[in-house]
């Protein structure tokens, strides 16, 4: 483990935009009390359109050809109209075969000439004739490829989270600025922010329609994550690229990886506050491969006294939750569709639309995410999800690095942490890691 300083004024400028973020919720009730929602422009929503609209061919670049990359090129062609995926990239041959034939068979026509292999082919993505670019990857190559791909001019939308460690966050968001100097629209994989329903939802707690907020809770418990059992005739790195989110300086942790998504879905229906501190606890309960934690249980305390109990679980045979709640001085939300007064009656619900058997129709964020991106892209009007994924990734670190630690952590520590975890990954061969996981007040993957 490493310690670099990465302090520079212009990314101390991005961080501070990452501290703020007006208080809808306290700004806007006057609006609440009138029965006035707040418009899309008053709460800076994308125009959530159901399909991008038509205008110039796009072609677009692939970084990451793994499940989520493979996916994310899906939702993109569901997007519109005239939206060609021209080239692809990854280190593993047969995930890149395979994405390269599943798009193929999705209307594409990738060449293998196309379709690079190797530690730099993420560059010669970068260098082929595209507009834009979905980097997919392990997370801890995403603030590199960020700023590769802005710096070669490309409208990005980047998989969550943004970094594994504090000063990776800084590196994405000094990029964050770049890509608005330039006009730029950066998408992040933070769906729930393009989600139907939860803007619909958002709307009206911004509104003021569960008053002030006084706490919640959210989760992320499910089974055990995908893992791969080792081959002999694999290299230190294809082991690690193929189980990156099994080791923290490769993932980042549960936390970061699945739970973010929680976590982001509080911090902006908070009105983009962050936490005054965290306490958390974790632990590694099965012997497995890797070390990240199977669990991790955080208590975020926010200004005047407001606490978020956040947890996150993956272990097989228990009970499964996934969601976030928050309770406010006249009711309280799931966050996603429904909205009850303290008496438990249901105040408001989002109206799904319904299929010929009544049956209700779920939203698929996962589109709307690329809708938004293409749409922002054609129009001439970029989206910059940057900043709030890298606020969203702070506040999960700090989760982390307390369950890890032992210790409280608070949103200066974090932001003036210089942390960088793992040693650098360039090339398939050997590497210098450890499976020794951490124990808190005793030792640390921290320098």
């Amino acid at each position: 483990m490493k310690r670099r300083s990465f302090l520079s004024t212009a990314i101390l400028g991005s961080m501070s935009l990452v501290g703020g973020g007006a208080s809808l919720l306290n700004s806007c009730s006057s609006s609440s009390q009138k029965g006035k929602l707040l418009t899309d422009a008053e709460l800076n929503l994308p125009p959530l359109l159901n399909t991008a609209p038509d205008g110039k061919a796009l072609r677009f670049g692939l970084i990451g050809c793994g499940g989520r990359g493979s996916g994310a090129a899906l939702n993109l062609l569901h997007a519109g109209n005239d939206l060609s995926i021209v080239a692809i990239a990854d280190c593993l041959p047969d995930r890149l075969e395979a994405c390269r034939k599943m798009l193929n068979e999705n209307g594409q026509n990738i060449t293998t000439e196309k379709a690079y292999l190797g530690f730099d082919a993420y560059q010669k993505v970068l260098d082929s004739d595209i507009d834009a670019v979905i980097i997919a990857l392990p997370s801890r190559f995403h603030p590199m490829m960020f700023e590769a791909a802005i710096k070669a001019g490309k409208h990005t939308f980047i998989e969550k989270p943004c970094a594994v460690d504090p000063a990776g966050v800084r590196k994405f968001l000094a990029t964050a600025k770049q890509a608005e100097q330039k006009n730029l629209s950066v998408v992040c994989g933070t769906q729930r922010r393009h989600g139907l329903d939860y803007c619909d939802t958002y709307r009206r707690v911004a509104s003021g329609m569960i008053g002030d907020i006084v706490g919640g809770s959210c989760y992320w418990m499910t089974g055990r994550i995908w893992y791969i059992n080792r081959k002999p005739e694999w290299t230190d790195a294809e082991y690690l690229l193929r189980n990156w989110l099994n080791y923290p300086f490769m993932g980042g942790d549960s936390i970061t990886d699945h739970h973010i998504h929680n976590l982001d879905v509080i911090s902006w229906f908070m009105g983009n506050k962050v936490p005054v501190k965290a306490s958390g606890f974790g632990a590694k309960v099965r012997p497995s491969l890797g070390n990240k934690y199977d669990l991790i249980s955080v208590h975020y305390e926010y200004e005047n006294g407001v606490t978020i109990a956040s947890g996150t679980r993956h272990i097989d045979d228990c009970s499964n939750k996934i969601g976030e709640n928050l309770v406010g001085t006249k009711g309280r939300t799931n966050c996603q569709n429904t909205i009850w007064d303290h008496q438990g009656n249901v105040i408001w619900e989002y109206p799904y639309q319904s299929d010929e058997k009544g049956a209700r129709i779920p939203t698929y964020d996962y589109d709307q995410e690329h809708i938004d991106w293409v749409t922002s892209i054609r129009t001439n009007k970029p989206l910059n999800d940057a900043y709030n994924m890298g606020r969203s990734t702070l506040i999960a670190l700090m989760g982390r690095n307390s369950a890890y630690t032992g210790k409280t952590i608070t949103w200066d520590e974090i932001m003036a942490s210089n942390d960088i975890l793992g040693p650098d990954i360039t090339t398939m061969g050997k590497v210098d890691y450890s499976d020794v996981h951490p124990l808190p007040g005793k030792e640390s993957i921290f320098g």
